[in-house]
């Protein structure tokens, strides 16, 4: 019996924990010449809570990440995997480059993926992100802000992610435990921290 219980207020638990993230993302529409996002989920983005954005005003398309996002100056938005194709035959027609670029919230996380690294590995991580500004004792203290947050956001939904979490996964995972103001302010910081490079 008592097995039994335990093993409900492990559910209860467990659902309660996962209602805590917003997995969205927001819709959106890709046109000829524009991109039209709503119900945008980041208050402290500059497209909330909906816009349509000109090609013009987009840098780049990240077509590599999931899920894919557009660079519009110091800001990434993401949108959905489902508008891969479309954004590909967008970004072709008008002309916006689509790079490859590695995420440093990738390496950041590492240490939360449902996975284990050998030390050659984590040296590796640790020397990629030494080479694009970052110092030890910054990628500690980034690792142990968000520490809580992302294993809750990993392991207590059952997402159980081994491959990556990036930027997208850190804001939805941190939203939930800060304030307006606190969330504004991490959102730029974590923008800068995703686009530093030395």
């Amino acid at each position: 019996m008592k097995s039994i219980k335990k093993l409900l207020k492990f559910i209860r638990n467990l659902f309660s924990s996962k209602g805590k993230f917003d997995f969205n993302i927001g819709e959106a529409v890709v046109l000829e010449k524009s991109i039209i996002i709503n119900s945008y989920p980041f208050e402290s983005s500059s497209i909330f809570p909906a816009k349509e954005i000109p090609a013009s005003e987009i840098k780049e398309i990240h077509l590599d990440k999931y899920p894919p996002s557009i660079k519009l100056n110091d800001e990434l938005i993401f949108i959905s995997r489902e508008h891969l194709e479309l954004l590909k035959n967008f970004a072709m027609s008008n002309n916006i480059p689509t790079p490859q670029r590695q995420s440093n919230w990738d390496f950041i996380t590492e240490s939360f993926l449902d996975m284990e690294f050998e030390e050659e590995s984590k040296k590796r991580t640790i020397e990629y992100l030494l080479s694009n500004g970052f110092t030890k004792v910054e990628i500690s203290n980034i690792r142990n802000e968000v520490r809580k947050q992302m294993m809750k956001y990993n392991f207590n939904t059952m997402l159980w992610e081994w491959r990556n979490l990036g930027l997208c996964d850190v804001l939805i995972a941190m939203k939930p435990s800060l304030s307006k103001e606190d969330f504004k302010d991490f959102y730029f910081r974590a923008m800068e921290i995703e686009m530093r490079t030395k």
